[in-house]
């Protein structure tokens, strides 16, 4: 018998998980994405949807949605930003386990299934799904290949190392985290990058896996920003001011080197890491 299944005996359900669904106009995918959640296999799940004031028909297709019981739909009455939705969703879980999710994203039926089989087979911080990029019409374009594994490292340097040399554009942020973990791993860091010292410090805490068979359709971009136009996204989105906002890209190298200087492990590979 699995691992799982004598859990799921023992506690006599699965447990509960949070998706955490920060929209922003969203009105050509969000019902889409809205019922690929709904079809998951995985049933014992709560949907927290916050509206960050849309400008277009976003909240009027969400709306539509809120008398189902297992989801949570806000309308935010101002935009306050990215950083703010991603939060507000995360701190109205209340299961224990949480993810994030695009609003025009979507997910294979057994994604979050598998994810949290995961979790209970080898007592995981992060559940990372694997990818399969779609394009605006929804077909697959390609599949990004590369698996995390930490399972094996020693120390919290050696993880985070691990975790790293492996990871690819921060996806692994939209994966599943056990709740506990993503909660201690707060204040959010106010700079580029943030998404990425995040992970770095779930890394820390305790193990990442990628789950094969744990599918996430990831919807491209359809437009391309360049380094510049992205550093004054993140300027404006964190409000960042003075030396912050003009040199974003050199406090963000600041502050990645201060999180890993805190990191206790294998001195070696924290001079390799710091390299």
């Amino acid at each position: 018998m699995l691992n799982t299944e004598k859990i799921f005996l023992k506690k006599g359900r699965w447990p509960l998980v949070s998706i955490g669904l920060p929209t922003y106009n969203e009105e050509n995918y969000i019902q889409e994405t809205i019922e690929s959640l709904l079809k998951q296999s995985y049933q014992n799940i709560e949907i927290i949807i916050s509206d960050n004031a849309s400008t277009d028909n976003t909240w009027e297709i969400i709306n539509k949605y809120s008398q189902i019981s297992s989801i949570i739909a806000v309308r935010q009455e101002i935009n306050q930003g990215p950083e703010f939705n991603f939060k507000y969703v995360l701190e109205k879980a209340s299961g224990e386990y949480f993810m994030w999710a695009g609003g025009h994203d979507l997910w294979h039926k057994d994604m979050i299934l598998n994810c949290v089989k995961a979790h209970l087979d080898n007592k995981l911080s992060l559940a990372v799904p694997s990818i399969t990029w779609i394009d605006k019409n929804g077909q697959e374009t390609k599949i990004e290949k590369y698996v995390i594994d930490t399972r094996m490292a020693a120390d919290p340097v050696e993880r985070v190392f691990l975790f790293y040399s492996k990871m690819k554009r921060c996806s692994a942020f939209y994966g599943l985290y056990r709740i506990e973990d993503i909660r201690k791993i707060s204040p959010w860091p106010k700079c580029i990058g943030s998404d990425f010292l995040l992970l770095m410090r779930i890394a820390a805490i305790g193990n990442v896996l990628t789950v094969s068979d744990s599918i996430w359709y990831r919807r491209e971009n359809n437009k391309i920003l360049t380094s510049i136009e992205k550093s004054k996204r993140y300027a404006e989105m964190f409000h960042l001011i003075g030396i912050a906002r003009k040199l974003p890209l050199l406090i963000s190298r600041v502050e990645v080197i201060k999180e890993f200087s805190k990191l206790k492990g294998n001195i070696f590979k924290k001079i390799e890491l710091l390299s």
